[in-house]
């Protein structure tokens, strides 16, 4: 009867249901599983951290206890605790998919995409209808840009479970990506008619806003962004959306002000300046662009994109030295991105530094093999100053043929 109340939605009936089961036999792991389920499901990560703790304390064994306190401390991005929990419970059970299903999740918090996707594999290797891994493998493709791969495990998903949120809203956002706009709108319509919570209804609205946006239909994108913001659940992705459309109406006032109205009702929304940033760069007022990111600075101390903002705000209006900080400090922040290397080898052009813009484009190539502008860049400092000019050749060449229309 539990399980029965789990597979239809009424998490309060199953949570009264396995109390019921584990107060008349605490001796019932099983339903202790369940209840702690329930709880993650219900919101309540503490409570169901709290059985998970117990039950590891009765039998140091219980490789699903461990898999459930690996799971919660994944949430709350604590990889250290989450990877000895993990290989506790894989050294008991080898053989899960759910242990291989959380070390994907674990990877992903720790950067290793690769690492994910090959665990990924492996849990569906061991259960091919485990519709999480599935749908986890799905949002990695949709990342990627792999519509097909992602409407393929996204389907195999919703076989499982037709009616699904998650699933359903991420085809959808998988058939945008690929120019399927009618199947897209059908699914995210089916969403629309089924019983959601407001923060459900917030995201289909957010996603149909960026499938009429990919269509150029920019006030319905604008109008549905608003719609989505106006629920009461904030999204960044929204609120770029909303400021976007009316750029591409020609409206650079109304987009800010639009944003800003949203942004003043959360004052510690981080991600939220993070996007007025960007959709003020885009328009060119370099002064809201730079109150934004230093807001969002002071509300997220570590936010390397807020570091990205500023120089990029900075190079644009002209203060160099101001940029060149802040991509430094960036650069730092995110030691593998090839792009900030860039950035940082032009304003070193700029300053007439031609042996530090050799080392920044040489530092991006090496960061990533497929960055033309860096490629095309060294050639030109290599050919005009007196450097080997076969390698330039070979960089300048090299440059050509990942942007053949440059």
């Amino acid at each position: 009867l539990g399980e029965f109340y789990i597979a239809t939605g009424n998490l309060k009936a199953a949570e009264a249901e396995f109390r019921r089961l584990t107060t008349q036999n605490p001796q019932d792991w099983p339903s202790w599983h369940h209840l702690a389920d329930v709880e993650v499901a219900l919101g309540r990560p503490e409570e169901a951290r709290h059985i998970a703790d117990d039950l590891v304390k009765k039998d140091p064994k219980d490789w699903r206890a461990f898999v459930l306190l690996a799971r919660l401390n994944i949430d709350e991005g604590k990889a250290a605790p989450a990877e000895q929990e993990l290989a506790q419970a894989k050294a008991a059970q080898p053989d899960s998919a759910l242990v291989q299903f959380q070390l994907a999740r674990l990877y992903l918090l720790q950067g290793k995409t690769d690492s994910a996707k090959s665990a990924l594999g492996e849990a569906l290797r061991r259960a091919p209808n485990y519709a999480p891994a599935r749908i986890l493998q799905g949002a990695l493709e949709l990342r990627a840009g792999q519509s097909d791969l992602a409407v393929q495990d996204l389907s195999a998903a919703l076989k499982q479970a037709p009616s699904a949120f998650q699933p359903n809203l991420m085809i959808s956002q998988a058939y945008a990506q690929r120019g399927d706009f009618a199947l897209a709108e059908d699914t995210l319509q089916r969403l629309l008619d089924q019983p959601n919570s407001a923060a459900d209804q917030a995201m289909v609205f957010e996603t149909l806003a960026g499938v009429r946006f990919k269509q150029q239909r920019y006030p319905e994108a604008g109008a549905l962004a608003a719609k989505s913001l106006n629920t009461g659940f904030l999204s960044s992705e929204g609120l770029r959306i909303l400021g976007l459309s009316y750029l591409a109406m020609k409206r650079p006032d109304q987009a800010l002000s639009s944003m800003q109205a949203f942004t003043s009702k959360a004052d510690r929304w981080a991600a939220g300046q993070d996007a007025l940033g960007e959709v003020a760069l885009q328009a060119n007022r370099l002064d809201v662009a730079e109150r934004a990111y230093q807001k969002e600075l002071e509300l997220q101390p570590s936010s390397s994109s807020a570091l990205f903002g500023l120089g990029d705000t900075y190079d644009r209006g002209q203060q160099y030295t101001k940029a060149q900080d802040f991509f430094s400090r960036f650069a730092a922040a995110e030691p593998s991105n090839a792009v900030v290397h860039v950035r940082l080898g032009v304003l070193a052009e700029r300053n007439a530094d031609l042996t530090r813009a050799t080392a920044e484009y040489q530092k991006a190539i090496s960061l990533d093999s497929s960055n033309a502008i860096a490629k095309n860049n060294l050639a030109w400092i290599y050919a005009e100053h007196e450097g080997d000019l076969n390698v330039a050749l070979r960089l300048a060449q090299e440059a050509r043929s990942l942007m053949p229309d440059d």
